[in-house]
């Protein structure tokens, strides 16, 4: 664990950041089709736009939550430099959202 030498960094001494380099998605682990089997690979392009063969980021992230969870602390998926911006211009250090009734928002 370390932190920035810098009095601009905004993460917390608690704050753990792991950065994950992932391999080019046609890498990925496949995931199994209707078309897998049956057709030829020349032929499968088109097929993927409409039902990809790979698995999705979504379910990768669910994945990697499930594996990589640390008691206490939350994983928070996001670009590196996404997540900088996003804590030095609000001050949250996770990325949040809010579903509600704009009427009872102020």
């Amino acid at each position: 664990m370390g932190r920035a030498l810098t009095s601009k960094d905004p993460a917390p001494l608690s704050m753990i950041e792991t950065v994950i380099i992932l391999k080019p998605q046609d890498k990925w682990r496949e995931k199994k089709r209707w078309y897998s089997n049956i057709l030829p690979e020349f032929l499968k392009p088109p097929f993927r736009i409409i039902w990809p063969d790979r698995i999705s980021l979504e379910e990768l992230i669910e994945e990697m939550d499930k594996e990589l969870s640390i008691p206490g602390q939350v994983n928070g998926w996001t670009i590196p430099v996404k997540g900088r911006l996003e804590m030095i211009t609000t001050g949250i250090r996770t990325p949040f959202w809010f579903e509600g009734d704009s009427k009872y928002i102020c």
